[in-house]
């Protein structure tokens, strides 16, 4: 059986078996939704969604075009010093080296008083979260948001509007920003008519996943139209669509990583998209 394309299957291990099934065929397999998919030594597989790299661009991009005088502050738990490194090659020189600081997290929670010791008290202070730790995150949000005395950024993942115990309210203090791979703007015209569609076909409301499905299928089916079988060297773009943004680059020893991301953050009690510049 002869292939153009192949979209999925959705889970690791199963998607990067078929794209080895067809390497020698250079038919090119789309992951649209595995994070760990391993493109190496698969000049053929395409990998949706943005890993860690891409993140700590975004957040590198915001740390040296707005916060260039404050000090900033890492904050994650046990396997993340990866994440951080890759931010810190990114950092342009700060004032004089000094306002950079890490505290991390082992086993057990850390206080609030060596917290508080690392925040400076004549300057805004940018607390950067790298962990996927729901426990980990309610613990160190909640505490930040009690610190009133202090300027407080956070940046931080996605995962943290998901929180039950975090309420909005202390999200919007602690003017929270986060890079994210998808943001969907529910006032858009082209939202509203995908809804409106999908409401009429399938008698419910679209899912992340629905509006993740379209734009994957949108973005590479015409691509394949377009190239064909050279589909996969016309990808250099970038596109925003529904929800999903698109920058596939070439990885050096083997196939395509997505590399666009939204920086998104709460304003008001409300989701907004930012500006990246």
């Amino acid at each position: 059986m002869n292939f153009d394309m192949v979209v999925g299957p959705l889970f690791q291990e199963n998607v990067e078996f078929i794209a080895d099934k067809l390497r020698n065929q250079n038919v090119p397999v789309i992951s649209p939704l595995s994070k760990t998919v391993d493109v190496g030594g698969r000049p053929n597989l395409v990998k949706c969604i943005p890993d860690a790299g891409a993140a700590g661009q975004v957040i590198a991009d915001m740390l040296n075009d707005k916060n260039r005088y404050a000090k900033v502050i890492f904050a994650y738990s046990q396997g993340n010093e990866a994440d951080i490194r890759e931010v810190k090659a990114r950092l342009l020189p700060r004032r004089d080296g000094s306002f950079i600081d890490n505290v991390s997290f082992g086993e057990e929670m850390i206080d609030r008083q060596t917290l508080e010791a690392t925040l400076d008290p004549d300057t805004q202070n940018v607390v950067i979260i790298f962990s996927e730790d729901p426990v980990f995150l309610s613990d160190l949000v909640s505490k930040l948001r009690l610190m009133r005395d202090y300027d407080i950024a956070v940046i931080g993942p996605a995962k943290l509007l998901n929180i039950p115990t975090l309420e909005m309210d202390y999200l919007n203090r602690l003017n929270l920003s986060m890079p994210d791979g998808n943001y969907i703007d529910y006032k858009s015209d082209s939202t509203k008519h995908f809804i409106s569609k999908y409401r009429n076909k399938y008698h419910g409301e679209p899912s992340q996943f629905a509006f993740q499905g379209y734009d994957v299928g949108l973005y590479f089916l015409e691509k394949l139209w377009k190239k064909g079988p050279y589909m996969l060297q016309g990808m250099g773009d970038s596109q925003s669509l529904l929800g999903t943004g698109f920058k596939i680059e070439k990885e050096s020893k083997g196939g395509y990583t997505n590399q666009f991301m939204y920086l998104t953050g709460i304003r008001d009690l409300t989701l907004v998209k930012l500006s990246k510049d």
